[in-house]
């Protein structure tokens, strides 16, 4: 729901509907010698939206006329509707309001959906100096206002009827979320572009990468963009890192330092242009460095776990200990470098505040890390776990009923733990559990679980860094599975989750004969809202994949343990994950594996229109 905020005059306090909504803004006139100088400002914090009236009273007191017309532009009633106004040394004038902590709350009627309300209070500020009033409108079920222009009347001395006058310029019309009060339900996913203007992203004709090298396999592309707008594609089987500095358009292989790598691979540019690379091969985790854009790597070093690096390419040889797995890397400003990898049950965390020249090991109890993101404003590292639950025979898997949440303001040193969501019974495990922040700190992990009879993408975001976490939105339409999310955001409320679905009968990717896998895109600018809307598209008009897709080749159909042969759909390449970033000019990139033609071959594609996640 919304509620639009629209300017009117009056002089005297009212409260009452009104059949039409003022057209025009007041019309501006001379202040009276006894007038008060207010200026008029839309302010935004995190639980409502204040219009605040300063300035300087000269002598004695002050009375200032506000007058609201709110109207209810969204789909649903406002069940309760309210005026909250405090400031200091502030008295008010109109109905009898309730005096909670300090502030004037004004109780309104309902406010049913397409209609309206017109509200105005008068301000008695008393004594001389500056004064600050703020006027928050508050609602259950509402997700956001339109601020628009807003009216304010004044007079010094004796606070007696004041005559109108409209002071200085009435502020532009600007948008602004409210944090809702109510619990936020689950909601689904929209089909149909809505009223508001979202449109769905379409993307480019794919690009793809190694087309006429055999050398070059797709797997688990990851996807990442660096501060200069270079975007950098890791790959695996074997070790591939591809560089692109045309927004995707076209892309280039940077040959990596060590030929045993390749078994996982994460890179990320820092904000000195450094390029920042973990590797894995076989049980060893590797970490490489260049600052020439791939021409060349000065630093390698080799880990076993433990914060123990060694000087050398290493020769790590399959033990089946796996004290070193799946590794993320993530940079803040010029010299901060996180890795962060899987260590055996628990997770290990490497930090550097030097560019990489030196690391510092902490351990994390929490659980085996599944995801990793970084705030662009102030660096607060995030990581998530999925942990829980016990081994299920008959899927043949440890089912994980729990998405967890570390984060870190001050470089490691501190951690704050939350539960995201907990799914008792259920499995969030479709795939790795992933995170993005957005340029207002907000954060939004994206995940998939079964706890709708089939694996299904949900969205989950916090406003306060990690601490707390809103209900699951699911964002993925309903049909066969869907599994393997990735999320991005960009300004803030604007968030992107894409991910492997198939509409033909399945449960999970290993139950899915048959089946034809497409990659999704859902797209939304109102996520910190009670119900956001989504638009979801489709990136590449063909399937890129048909038969099940293996969690492991023990659970796939096809599976014959006396022969020497992997099932269907584990030797055509699709692994545990794929990429998708926001570019620098503010379009969609999304990179995925296509197995179709034989050899599994990595695709890129970027957004050509539609909405996008940042207006830069």
């Amino acid at each position: 729901m919304a509620l639009a905020l629209v300017a009117g005059s009056c002089a005297t306090p009212t409260a009452g509907p009104s059949p039409a909504a003022p057209t025009a803004r007041p019309e501006s006139r001379s202040p009276t010698p006894s007038a008060v100088p207010l200026a008029v400002a839309g302010t935004l914090d995190r639980s409502h939206v204040a219009v605040t009236p300063t300035g300087s009273v000269p002598s004695g007191n002050a009375l200032a006329n506000v007058v609201l017309v709110i109207r209810n532009v969204g789909d649903r009633d406002a069940t309760e509707l309210a005026v909250v106004v405090t400031g200091s040394d502030l008295g008010t004038l109109g109905p009898a309001p309730e005096h909670v902590g300090g502030a004037s709350l004004f109780r309104l009627p309902p406010l049913a959906r397409g209609a309206e309300t017109r509200f105005s209070v008068g301000l008695f500020l008393s004594g001389p100096g500056s004064h600050e009033v703020a006027i928050a409108v508050r609602a259950h079920d509402v997700a956001e206002v339109d601020l628009g222009p807003v009216a304010l009347t004044g007079v010094a001395g004796d606070p007696g009827p004041p005559d109108p006058v409209a002071f200085g310029a009435v502020p532009a019309a600007a948008t602004a979320s409210l944090a809702p009060i109510a619990a936020q339900p689950p909601g689904t996913a929209a089909t149909a572009p809505p009223a508001t203007g979202l449109v769905a992203p379409a993307f480019s004709a794919p690009v793809t990468l190694g087309a006429d090298d055999p050398r070059y396999r797709g797997g688990e592309p990851t996807l990442q963009v660096g501060p200069t707008g270079t975007l950098w594609l890791t790959e695996v089987g074997p070790a591939q890192i591809w560089r692109s500095t045309d927004g995707g358009a076209s892309w280039a292989s940077v040959p990596p330092p060590l030929a045993n790598g390749g078994d996982d691979l994460d890179a990320a540019e820092d904000g000195r242009g450094r390029l920042h690379v973990v590797d894995q091969s076989h049980d060893c985790g590797f970490y490489y460095r260049s600052s020439d854009g791939g021409g060349t790597f000065e630093r390698v070093q080799a880990t076993r776990g433990g914060g123990r690096w060694i000087d050398a390419p290493g020769d790590c040889q399959r033990t089946g200990s796996l004290p070193f797995d799946r590794g993320w890397v993530r940079t803040f400003g010029p010299d901060v470098v996180y890795i962060a990898d899987k260590e055996s049950g628990h997770t290990a965390v490497e930090v550097s505040s030097d560019g990489g020249d030196t690391f510092t090991y902490i351990r994390r109890d929490t659980g085996e890390v599944s995801g990793a993101a970084i705030d662009p404003l102030d660096g607060t590292l995030y990581l998530l776990y999925q942990e829980g639950g016990a081994f299920d025979a008959q899927r043949g898997a440890m089912v994980q009923p729990s998405v967890l949440a570390d984060a870190t303001l001050d470089g490691g040193r501190t951690f704050t733990t939350a539960r995201v969501v907990d799914r008792p019974g259920h499995d969030v495990g479709g795939g790795f559990a992933t995170a993005a922040v957005d340029r207002d700190h907000n954060v939004y992990v994206a995940w998939s679980d079964d706890s709708d009879g089939t694996y299904q993408i949900y969205l989950s975001a916090s406003r306060d860094h990690g601490r707390t976490w809103s209900a699951p939105l699911r964002v993925s339409s309903p049909r066969g599975a869907n599994v393997y999310p990735t999320v991005v955001a960009g300004d803030p409320g604007r968030v992107a989750v894409a991910w492997y679905g198939t509409s033909d009968p399945a449960r999970s990717r290993s139950d899915a004969p048959d089946a034809r896998w497409s990659v999704y895109v859902a797209l939304t600018v109102d996520a910190l809202a009670l119900r956001p809307t989504l638009v979801e598209t489709t990136v590449a008009p063909t399937p890129f994949h048909r038969g099940p897709i293996c969690a492991h080749v023990s659970q796939c159909d096809g599976y014959d343990t006396t022969k020497a042969q992997l099932p269907p759909g584990y030797e055509a390449g699709i692994a545990d994950f794929f990429g998708m970033t926001l570019a620098r000019d503010g379009p969609l990139v999304v990179a995925w594996t296509d197995t179709g033609g034989g050899r599994p071959k990595d695709m890129v594609a970027r957004q050509v229109a539609g909405t996008r996640l940042s207006g830069r």
